[in-house]
C-alpha cells in the first residue's frame, strides 16, 4: 500500500510550461485559495451538489485533447505549490502572513495513552512542591519525546489518524507542512499528491460528501476541470497515491443553538468516515483540539495521536523562526535577546514549552518593545486575555459560546482558587461540575456540564488531559488565577508563609497589597518562636527578598529595603552551605535588577564578586546570570579586562560569556571592539572567554565584517578559534561560505571550531550543501570526515534519500561511509533501519541495496549501525541482534561493540547473560591501559543501563557499598540510579544514606547518590535521617542540598533548636 516508487516517479513534475497547457489560472494570490479556505463555498452543500455537471463555474476551457494523468499530476502540484493559502499562514495578532516553511519548528506526535499517575485529584495539603510538579512534566516531556515519531511516518505507521493539541499547538501548520513536502517528493513514505481541507469551511457549507465537496473547490479554486480531476483524483486515491489532510475538526461544532453545533460536527464526522470508507487505500490525517474532540462525535478507526510540547532547543528554533521573518536587521537580533531572556526565567521558560503559550509570549514580548512585561503577574495576565479574548476573534472564528470571555475568566478564577486551595493539580469532571453547579448557581448537572464543556472548547485554559480529569494548561496559569482571586488578602499570604505550594501564588500577590512594610518586616526578624523561627535553609529571608524584587509598595517599615539586601549578603559571606548561598544571591540579583543604574544593591552583587572564595563567586555570578541587571554588564567587562575573572577558567568560562551575552547591548560594542586592540586581549583569552562569540551574540549582522577582519589580521591565535562560533551565533548566510571552507581544511583543530559554527548557526540548507560536496571524487579523506561528522551532529531528516545516494560513491572512506550510515539509521524509516540492520548486524541477506556495489569491513560500520540501533530504540532488532549473545565469549573489538548494543537495547534474554559478565567487566576496567577504559563511556555506561534495570535493590547496594568492584564501575552504577525508579522506596533510601556516612567509599560515589535522593526521595524518616547524618560528615554540602529538596517535598523545615547550638530539629512548615 501506499507510494511504490513506480507511481511516484510517474507523477514528476514536468516543464514549467506544460503547466499551463490546458487551463486558464484563476490563484487568488491576494487572499489564498486552499481547499475550504478564503474560496466562499460557503452554501447549503447539499442542496446544491447535484447542480453540479462538469460544466458549470468552469473557466473556459481550450479545445484540445484530455491531459494524460502525469500531465494533471503535474498541474496539481504546480498549483497547490502556488497556493499562497497552502504555504502561508497569518498567526493572529500579525499584519502580514508568514511563509509555512518558516514559521514550522520540528514537532513530533506520540499515541495518546492514559496516564493514570495523574489522576490522584487530591494530595494532602501542604505536601505539593511547584518545582517537583514542573520536574515531573519535564520528566514526562522528555519520556514523550523519545517515543514521539515524525508526522509523515506517524501517518505511514497509522494510515488514518487523527492529531490532537491545544489551540495554537501547531496543527494546521503541521498539516500544511506536511502537504508542501508531499508535493516536493521530500515526504518519506508517503504519496505525492496531497488532499488539504479545511473542515470549518465544509461545516459552514453543511457538507455531507467530501469529496465532492473538495471536488468542486478545487474548480473553484484553480479552475479546474471536473471531468478531468474527478477521475484522476478518485483513481490516485483508490491506489493509494494521493491522501487526505483534514484541518480543524473541532471548529465544525457551529450553529446557533447547541444541538445545531452538536448536529454540524456529527454530520462532518461521519462524512470524514464515509470518505475513509470509500478510499480504504488512501491516508488520511484530521486534526482537532482534544477538548472539542472528546467532547463530541469521535472518529471510528482512527488512532489518537497528540503533539508532544517544546523541548528548550525547539523553543529557541520557533523564536529565531519568528524573528528572522523580517528585513528589519535589529528586530532579527532580537531573538537571541528573548531566548536569553528566558533561559534565565525558569517559570517563564517552563510555560514555553506549551507552543500556545509560547506564541503568546513572543507576541508579549514583541508588543512591549522587545522585552518582556515587568511583573510575571503582568506577563500571564496579558497571555490569559489574549487566550480569552482575542484568539478566536483574531483568528475570524464563530463557535458556539455559552459564556462570554469575562464570565469564563471569573468561573475560571473561583476554580483554581478551590482546587488550589485543596493542592490539586489534576480535577475530575465530577469534581468540576460540582464547583461549577456552585459558583454558577446552577441546579442541574447537565447545566454545569454544559459550560465545563464549553469552557473547555473555547479556550485551553481549562483542558482535558484524559478522558474524565482536568488541569489548567500550566501550574502557573492555575497560580495566576488563584492569586488573582485573593488580590490584596494579605491574611492569606499570612497562612500560607513558607509553603512552596503557595510560593509563586504569594510573590504575585505581593505587589498588589496596600502596604507590604509589615510583611517584610516580619520576614526579615529573627524570631525565636519556632512557627516564624529561620531555618538552615534561609527561607524566610530568601522570601522577603523575592517579595521586595516585586517592587512591592513600602508605607511604612521603609527601611526594609535597605536591610533586607544587606542581610542577603551577609548570608552569601557566611553560610557554609551551597543552598542559602545560592538562593540569597538569586534574590540578591532579582532585587539589583529594579535598579536602572548601579545602585546600593548592585553595588553589593558587585562587591560579592570580588570577594571569598570561587565557589561563593559562582554561587553570585549564576545569580547574576538568572535574574542580573543589564547596567552590571559594563562593571563586568571592566573586571574581565583586568584579570579578575582568571580562576574562571577552572571552573565555568562559559558562564560569564553567556552572562555578558545576555546583559550586554549593542551600545557596549564599542568596549568590547576596543579589547581586540588592548594587551587585555591576552588576559580574556587566559580566561577562556570568547570575546568574538559575545560581540556576535550582542551585535548580529552588524558584526560580521569585523569577525571576518579579525581573520584576515588574527591577533592573537585562540582568536582564530573564536571566529568560527562568532559567525555561527551571527546567523547570517553570508557566513555559511567561510565556515563550510573552515570545515574541511587541514587544520583539524579549525576545522572542529567550523563544525561548531555551522551547528551553531543552524540554516536547514546546510546539510543539503555538505552533502551534495560528497559527490566530488577528489574530496580528501579527511574532509569527507568532518562532512560526515557534521551530517551526524545536524541529524537532519529531509537527507534520507540523498544519503542513501552518498552510500553508493565508492570513493567514499571508510570512516566518513560508518558515520554516514549511523547517521542514515537515525533519521530513516523502518524499512530502511531493517535493510541496513540484516546487511551489517546479521548475515547477509539476499536483497542488499543494489546500487551498493562496494563492501565495508564488518566491525568499522557494524559497530555504527548497533550504537544506533540502541540510540532509537529500535526494538524490532532485538530478535536479531539476540544471536550477538554468543560473540560475548570473543575478545576485543568484537566483544565490546557487542556490549555497546546490548547495553543499549532492553532485551529480556541480555541481562541474565550480562550479570554472567560483571566479574569479567570488573577485572578488565582494572587492568591498566584495558580497552574497556578506552570506550568506558559508550560502551561500559550503557551495558549497566541493562543492568541496573534488572537488579534487586540488595544486590544494587551491595555492588555500591562493598569493594568488589574498581571505582569507575560502581561510579557508573550511581550514576545510573536514576534508572532504577522501581526500586524507589523509603527503606531503599534510608539504606542510600547509610551508604553515604562510609568515608571508605569514593566521596565521587557518594556524592551522586546524594544527587539522586535529592531528586526522588520524600517523607519525615528520609529528611529526619539526612539531618542525623549531616554534622560532620566529609560532603555535608551535597547532604544539606539533598534534605533541602527532600524537606520542600514534605512539607517541613529544620530550624536551630537553640541558636548557636548545632542541634537542629525538624519540623513542619
Amino acid at each position: 500500500m501506499g507510494n511504490d516508487g513506480t507511481n511516484h516517479q510517474q507523477m514528476t513534475p514536468g516543464p514549467e510550461q506544460q503547466s499551463n497547457k490546458h487551463f486558464e489560472t484563476e490563484l487568488n494570490e491576494a487572499q489564498g485559495t486552499t481547499i475550504g479556505q478564503h474560496n466562499n463555498v460557503t452554501q447549503n452543500f447539499n442542496n446544491t451538489t447535484n447542480n453540479y455537471n462538469g460544466n458549470e463555474h468552469t473557466p473556459e476551457r481550450l479545445n484540445i485533447a484530455t491531459p494524460s494523468p502525469e500531465e494533471l499530476a503535474a498541474i496539481y502540484r504546480e498549483k497547490l505549490l502556488n497556493d499562497p493559502g497552502l504555504n502561508s499562514m497569518k498567526m493572529p495578532g500579525m499584519s502580514s502572513p508568514m511563509q509555512v516553511s518558516d514559521l514550522y519548528v520540528h514537532v513530533r506526535l506520540h499515541k495518546i495513552q492514559s496516564r493514570h499517575s495523574e489522576k490522584t485529584s487530591e494530595q494532602p495539603k501542604g505536601t505539593q512542591d511547584p518545582l517537583t510538579v514542573m520536574q515531573q512534566q519535564q520528566n514526562r516531556l522528555e519520556q514523550s519525546n523519545n517515543t514521539a515519531i515524525e508526522p509523515a511516518q506517524a501517518l505511514h505507521h497509522y494510515q488514518r489518524c487523527v492529531v490532537l493539541g491545544d489551540s495554537g499547538s501547531g496543527k494546521t501548520t503541521l498539516l500544511k507542512r506536511l502537504a508542501i513536502l508531499a508535493l516536493q517528493g521530500k515526504a518519506h513514505g508517503l504519496p505525492g499528491l496531497p488532499i488539504f481541507l479545511n473542515l470549518h469551511e465544509a461545516a459552514q457549507a453543511q457538507c455531507e460528501n467530501l469529496f465532492d465537496y473538495i471536488l468542486h473547490s478545487y474548480q473553484k479554486a484553480y479552475g479546474l476541470s471536473l471531468a478531468d480531476i474527478t477521475p484522476f483524483i478518485s483513481q490516485q486515491l483508490t491506489d493509494g497515491n494521493a491522501f487526505f489532510l483534514l484541518d480543524a475538526l473541532d471548529e465544525t461544532i457551529i450553529g446557533e443553538t447547541e444541538d445545531e453545533a452538536r448536529a454540524s460536527q456529527k454530520r462532518i464526522a461521519e462524512a470524514i468516515d464515509r470518505l475513509a470508507s470509500r478510499f480504504p487505500q488512501a491516508y488520511v490525517m484530521v486534526t482537532a483540539r482534544r477538548a472539542g474532540y472528546f467532547a463530541h462525535r469521535r472518529l471510528r478507526l482512527f488512532t489518537e495521536l497528540e503533539i508532544v510540547d517544546f523541548l528548550p532547543r525547539d523553543i529557541e528554533r520557533f523564536i529565531l523562526k519568528w524573528f528572522d521573518h523580517s528585513d528589519d536587521v535589529q528586530r532579527r537580533t532580537q531573538g537571541q535577546s528573548l531566548i536569553a531572556e528566558l533561559k534565565n526565567k525558569p517559570r517563564i521558560q517552563a510555560l514555553a514549552a506549551n507552543p500556545l503559550l509560547l506564541y503568546l509570549i513572543v507576541r508579549t514580548y514583541e508588543s512591549h518593545q522587545y522585552q518582556l512585561p515587568g511583573s510575571r503577574a503582568e506577563l500571564y495576565e496579558q497571555c490569559v486575555d489574549m487566550l480569552l479574548q482575542r484568539w478566536d476573534r483574531d483568528q475570524q472564528r464563530e463557535r458556539f459560546q455559552v459564556l462570554d470571555a469575562h464570565q469564563q475568566l471569573s468561573l475560571l478564577v473561583q476554580l483554581a482558587a478551590h482546587f488550589h486551595q485543596r493542592g490539586q493539580r489534576t480535577f475530575s469532571e465530577q469534581q468540576l461540575v460540582g464547583q461549577i453547579m456552585r459558583y454558577a448557581d446552577l441546579s442541574e448537572a447537565d447545566e454545569a456540564m454544559k459550560t465545563l464543556k464549553a469552557i473547555t472548547g473555547d479556550n485551553s485554559l481549562l483542558h482535558e488531559t484524559e478522558t474524565g480529569y482536568y488541569s489548567f494548561l500550566h501550574l502557573t496559569i492555575q497560580e495566576y488565577l488563584t492569586a488573582t482571586h485573593f488580590k490584596g488578602k494579605s491574611d492569606t499570604i499570612f497562612d500560607h508563609l513558607g509553603d512552596p505550594w503557595w510560593y509563586e501564588v504569594t510573590l504575585l500577590m505581593v505587589p498588589q497589597l496596600a502596604d507590604a512594610g509589615p510583611l517584610l518586616w516580619h520576614l526579615s526578624q529573627e524570631q525565636k518562636d519556632g512557627q516564624y523561627q529561620e531555618d538552615i535553609f534561609a527561607s524566610r529571608l530568601v522570601l522577603a527578598g523575592h517579595c521586595l524584587a516585586t517592587r512591592p509598595r513600602l508605607r511604612t517599615y521603609k527601611e526594609m529595603a535597605e536591610e533586607i539586601p544587606e542581610k542577603l549578603f551577609e548570608m552569601i559571606q557566611d553560610s557554609r552551605y551551597a543552598i542559602p548561598r545560592q538562593r540569597c544571591a538569586e534574590a540578591l540579583a532579582e532585587i539589583g535588577n529594579t535598579e536602572s543604574t548601579i545602585g546600593p544593591v548592585n553595588k553589593l552583587i558587585l562587591s560579592a564578586l570580588r570577594i571569598g572564595d570561587a565557589e561563593r563567586k559562582l554561587d553570585v555570578l549564576y545569580a547574576i546570570n538568572r535574574a542580573g541587571a543589564p547596567v552590571l554588564a559594563r562593571p563586568l567587562l571592566n573586571m574581565l579586562s583586568q584579570g579578575q575573572f582568571l580562576w574562571l577558567a577552572y571552573y565555568d568560562a562559559d558562564l560569564l560569556e553567556a552572562t555578558l551575552s545576555r546583559l550586554c547591548d549593542s551600545s557596549l560594542l564599542p568596549d568590547i571592539y576596543s579589547f581586540f586592540t588592548r594587551p587585555a586581549l591576552h588576559t580574556i583569552a587566559d580566561t577562556g572567554i570568547n570575546l568574538a562569540s559575545i560581540m556576535a551574540l550582542v551585535g548580529g549582522e552588524s558584526t560580521i565584517q569585523y569577525i571576518m577582519n579579525l581573520s584576515r589580521n588574527p591577533i592573537d591565535q585562540a582568536v582564530n578559534g573564536w571566529i568560527p562560533v562568532a559567525l555561527g551565533y551571527t546567523g547570517h548566510s553570508s557566513v555559511i561560505p567561510f565556515l563550510i571552507g573552515g570545515l574541511l581544511t587541514k587544520n583539524t583543530e579549525f576545522s572542529l571550531d567550523c563544525m561548531t559554527g555551522l551547528i551553531i548557526h543552524g540554516d536547514p540548507t546546510i546539510p543539503e550543501r555538505l552533502t551534495g560536496l560528497l559527490a566530488d571524487k577528489n574530496l580528501t579523506a579527511e574532509s569527507q570526515r568532518s562532512i560526515a561528522m557534521c551530517l551526524r551532529a545536524l541529524d537532519d531528516p529531509s537527507l534520507q534519500e540523498k544519503l542513501w545516494e552518498v552510500l553508493t560513491y565508492e570513493w567514499l572512506d571508510i570512516e566518513a561511509q560508518s558515520s554516514l550510515v549511523y547517521t542514515l539509521f537515525k533519521i530513516a524509516n523502518d524499512e530502511i533501519r531493517a535493510t541496513l540492520v540484516k546487511r551489517y548486524v546479521c548475515e547477509p541477506i539476499d536483497d542488499p541495496w543494489p546500487e551498493y556495489t562496494h563492501s565495508a569491513p564488518d566491525n568499522s560500520i557494524k559497530i555504527e549501525v548497533l550504537r544506533a540501533i540502541g540510540d532509537t530504540h529500535y526494538t524490532p532488532a532485538l530478535q536479531q541482534v539476540g544471536r550477538l549473545l554468543p560473540l560475548l565469549s570473543a575478545g576485543g573489538d568484537k566483544r565490546r561493540e557487542v556490549c555497546t548494543t546490548l547495553g543499549m537495547l532492553n532485551d529480556p534474554i541480555v541481562p541474565s547473560r550480562l550479570q554472567a559478565m560483571l566479574e569479567e567487566i570488573n577485572r578488565m576496567l582494572s587492568v591498566q591501559n584495558s580497552t574497556y577504559s578506552i570506550d568506558y563511556d559508550q560502551t561500559l555506561g550503557r551495558l549497566v543501563d541493562v543492568l541496573i534495570t534488572t537488579l534487586n535493590s540488595d544486590v544494587l547496594l551491595h555492588l555500591l557499598g562493598g569493594r568488589e568492584l574498581v571505582p569507575k564501575l560502581r561510579t557508573f552504577i550511581a550514576q545510573r540510579l536514576e534508572e532504577t525508579t522501581r526500586l524507589f522506596t523509603t527503606e531503599f533510601f534510608l539504606q542510600l544514606i547509610d551508604l553515604l556516612t562510609q568515608r571508605t567509599m569514593m566521596s565521587e560515589v557518594r556524592q551522586q547518590i546524594a544527587r539522586v535522593i535529592a531528586r526522588h526521595a520524600n517523607g519525615r524518616r528520609v529528611a529526619q535521617k539526612l539531618l542525623d547524618s549531616l554534622p560532620r560528615s566529609d560532603i555535608a554540602n551535597d547532604i544539606h542540598m539533598a534534605l533541602y529538596q527532600v524537606c520542600r517535598r514534605s512539607g517541613l523545615t529544620v530550624i536551630e533548636e537553640v541558636p548557636g547550638s548545632a542541634r537542629f530539629r525538624l519540623i513542619k512548615r
